[in-house]
């Protein structure tokens, strides 16, 4: 199966390197163990669920994800959902992550943290009302967001934005 593979030598960065950073011993690590033994310590040493192996074995397949992607992937997910591994928000990373061809354990650590600075930015404060608003948009809606900022004569997505949180809340107002 291929969730008991390990990332191939050929796309290994650290194979004969002992790293000394912290973020590159962890890319070892995800350069060396297998998808199904990282669910394993994520679970503390106990067997995954079906599921969880059926659906991250199916997103190596259908999106050829490499093991130590695949590794940076559920790592990812699960520190962001609070342990989860959610299909949809799963298999949307996977698809992106493939049209990125990304095949190298660093480049799919960089994009992961580059994806959780974005979710953080939508992750936007209406300061005058003193709430937060959290803001989980999908690719689909990036895409909504810059049309209308083009239609509207903005700038910037946090323009956009500001402008949509005010108009929500005026509409929840009423």
């Amino acid at each position: 199966m291929l969730i008991d593979t390990v990332q191939p030598v050929e796309l290994r960065d650290f194979s004969n390197i002992e790293p000394d950073k912290e973020v590159d011993k962890m890319a070892k690590q995800f350069e060396t163990i297998s998808p199904f033994q990282l669910l394993i310590q994520l679970s503390s040493g106990v067997e995954p669920a079906e599921s969880d192996i059926g659906m991250i074995e199916h997103l190596m397949r259908k999106y050829k994800l490499t093991p130590g992607v695949t590794n940076v992937l559920i790592d990812y997910v699960s520190v962001t959902t609070d342990m989860g591994l959610p299909k949809p928000y799963m298999e949307r990373l996977a698809a992106h992550w493939n049209r990125k061809r990304i095949k190298r354990v660093k480049h799919a650590m960089t994009v992961a943290r580059e994806e959780h600075r974005q979710v953080q930015r939508w992750k936007t404060a209406d300061m005058s009302k003193g709430k937060w608003v959290d803001l989980y948009l999908s690719y689909s809606s990036i895409t909504q967001l810059q049309k209308l900022a083009e239609h509207f004569g903005f700038e910037t997505h946090d323009q956009t934005i500001m402008y949509l949180l005010n108009e929500a809340y005026k509409t929840h107002e009423r």
